[in-house]
């Protein structure tokens, strides 16, 4: 984790002039990308940082809290390699998902408030920017829509096909969003006897809370270093 913390520190600052990052950053869409993937990045940093002080520091292992560490982590990872990845184009599309999901939250919080009219114009606005990129269209009620919108993290789980033994990643996920809940088929589930190994539904002893840990917080790095892998090139110049 730390020579992910280390590469990950060398991506503050602005994109270096006449890197394909700056070039991809002159425009609305493509600037987001860079700034929301890297800040998701460093969310998952930050949690992974947490669960490591409570393990190797305190030398605590939590029977259930630091799958919700594990969780704060996994899915801002795996947003920022789908969000950073592909062609320039796949980056435009994608920083414009992030800013309408963005923007479709926020106004589910000012809609609390008893107006959106602000929350409307905004989304509105961004839809026409998008628009003039090319990145709209009709769904079948006749609504503007954009050509790519940001998946739900269930839906990202099984793109990359990171699967290990036995468990695959989408699987994995559910289990983690179940334990991060407190949902009971999640907890008895994870307490349940195994074979030691991730296969589901064989015998043996209970292992598998910590060996599912185990699982997911290699997936949170493999995602990280895979967004490393992809914003790096990019920079340079």
């Amino acid at each position: 984790m730390a020579l992910t913390q280390e590469r990950y520190n060398r991506l503050r600052g602005d994109s270096p002039t006449g890197s394909i990052a700056a070039a991809e950053c002159e425009t609305i869409g493509g600037e987001y990308v860079y700034i929301r993937g890297t800040a998701l990045m460093a969310v998952a940093l930050d949690h992974l940082g947490a669960l490591r002080s409570i393990v190797c520091d305190a030398h605590i292992l939590p029977t259930f809290a630091h799958y919700t560490l594990l969780r704060g982590a996994y899915e801002p990872a795996l947003v920022a390699r789908w969000a950073l990845g592909g062609t320039s184009g796949d980056r435009l599309a994608s920083g414009f998902a992030l800013m309408f999901s963005e923007f479709s939250e926020r106004r589910k919080l000012e809609r609390l408030n008893g107006d959106t009219s602000l929350a409307d114009r905004r989304l509105a606005d961004l839809l026409d920017l998008a628009q003039g990129h090319g990145l709209t269209t009709l769904d079948k009620n006749a609504k503007r829509v954009l050509t790519k919108p940001l998946p739900s993290t269930t839906e990202l789980s099984g793109v990359f096909l990171e699967g290990t033994t036995g468990a695959t990643e989408e699987w994995l996920y559910r289990l983690l969003s179940g334990y991060s809940h407190g949902k009971e088929w999640a907890v008895a589930l994870g307490m349940a006897t195994t074979d030691g190994g991730l296969s589901r539904g064989a015998e043996g002893v209970v292992t598998a809370n910590g060996e599912w840990a185990l699982a997911i917080l290699m997936l949170v790095t493999h995602h990280l270093e895979a967004a490393l892998d992809t914003i790096e090139p990019l920079r340079s110049q």
